[in-house]
């Protein structure tokens, strides 16, 4: 159920119609994803080329994503509205406001998966007014689908007519199952190659399935670069906008639980937020940031003229006054508020959303004091984002 509304609520969204500037710039628009990249994971050992690429972009290291799991990482990243909000989209198959605003800037679109968009259910949501764009027929062990897709981009990019915007979304799984191809088995003692199985993994042999999730991430992180590089061959690197994030986390009982859609712990909620933008040097950024926070940062830049609150519960990162007090994180049962001084847990229940636990953001370990002043009042808000696209 949605805190703050039935999810049999018909959807009101955007409140207003969409408007875009006479003229408006349409950048040439590249996403890359993996499934379950944690940002503490990426460095140059573990991905060369995303840590290299980051010395081209804004490299947002407090973001935030949605939920901590798929289904509410990408939902929140496309729409920019709090993740509680999927079960109503999902009954009125309604499409995001980034998509409607792409096409009529007559974007050539690709969506390019490694996991089947049908579940979860992505056709009949974010991507439910480009169906006929996605390409999710791959076969094989998580490492081969991804393999596929990313050389479905390398052929899609050099066959593009780039006198026309392109944008397009790539989804790589690997890391996700723990999957690798043998000649990428660089982190050691590990606990093999994909076929995870979650009753064999306790705390005291959790760093051989971390060294396996790490070589996944390497060998994504190989087909990262190898797009990247036909960008570059295509001479549209310089002035695209390139993105790279993740819909969620993995974590290894670092916080005390293991995997994603587990807990709010750092580990499985802060993803790797890297964007490049045309003209923008490099910069690090540690402000605390959000996925519901992307609609409205591209979608200015390509002239949409509509405030974010008739679309988004985020803002534009590149405003000069852009900052966040919390963070939103949804799951299926329960929710998140994660603040700098504490994240605040409490259930989906609408009789038990003022009872909550409260941990430390950085370490999350389980306070004992309840400050409960400051938390009703973000739940107050919370509550209105949660029915202001519902009718």
């Amino acid at each position: 159920m949605l805190v703050g509304a039935s999810k049999n609520s018909k959807v009101h969204y955007p409140l207003s119609p969409i408007k875009i500037k006479a003229d408006s710039p349409s950048p040439h628009i590249f996403i890359f994803m993996f499934d379950a990249a944690r940002n503490s994971i990426l460095n140059k050992e573990t991905a060369p080329n995303i840590t290299h690429f980051s010395k081209d972009a804004l490299n947002f290291q407090n973001h935030i994503s949605g939920g901590d799991a798929t289904r509410f990482g990408i939902f929140s990243f496309f729409y920019g509205l709090n993740a509680t909000y999927w079960f109503n989209f999902l009954h009125a198959a309604k499409e995001p406001v980034f998509f409607q605003v792409l096409k009529e800037k007559q974007y050539h679109i690709k969506i390019i998966s490694s996991t089947n968009t049908q579940w979860p259910e992505f056709k009949q949501t974010v991507y439910s007014g480009v169906n006929d764009s996605i390409v999710d027929n791959f076969e094989g062990e998580p490492y081969q689908k991804d393999a596929q897709s990313s050389a479905q981009f390398i052929e899609w990019i050099a066959k593009a007519d780039s006198s026309k915007p392109l944008f397009s979304f790539v989804f790589l799984d690997a890391p996700h199952g723990y999957s690798y191809p043998k000649s990428y088995d660089k982190f050691k003692p590990n606990a093999g190659n994909g076929g995870l199985n979650y009753l064999t993994i306790k705390r005291k042999n959790s760093e051989k399935f971390k060294n396996s999730y790490k070589n996944a991430i390497y060998y994504d992180d190989k087909l990262f670069g190898d797009m990247l590089d036909a960008i570059k061959k295509k001479g549209l690197y310089k002035d695209a906008i390139i993105l790279f994030s993740s819909d969620h986390g993995e974590e290894f009982f670092e916080y005390g639980f293991f995997g994603h859609n587990s807990a709010f712990s750092k580990a499985q909620i802060n993803s790797p937020f890297i964007l490049k933008l045309p003209d923008t040097p490099h910069k690090i950024i540690h402000k605390m940031t959000s996925h519901l926070d992307f609609p409205a940062t591209i979608l200015t830049l390509l002239g949409l003229e509509n405030p974010p609150s008739d679309y988004s519960c985020g803002n534009n990162l590149l405003d000069k006054n852009y900052q966040r007090a919390y963070c939103y994180v949804a799951k299926w049962n329960k929710n998140a508020i994660v603040t700098k001084q504490g994240t605040y847990i409490y259930s989906n229940l609408p009789n038990e959303i003022f009872n909550h636990e409260v941990r430390d953001t950085e370490t999350y370990h389980l306070l004992k004091e309840k400050s409960k002043k400051p938390i009703n009042t973000i739940l107050t808000e919370i509550l209105t984002q949660n029915s202001q696209f519902l009718k």
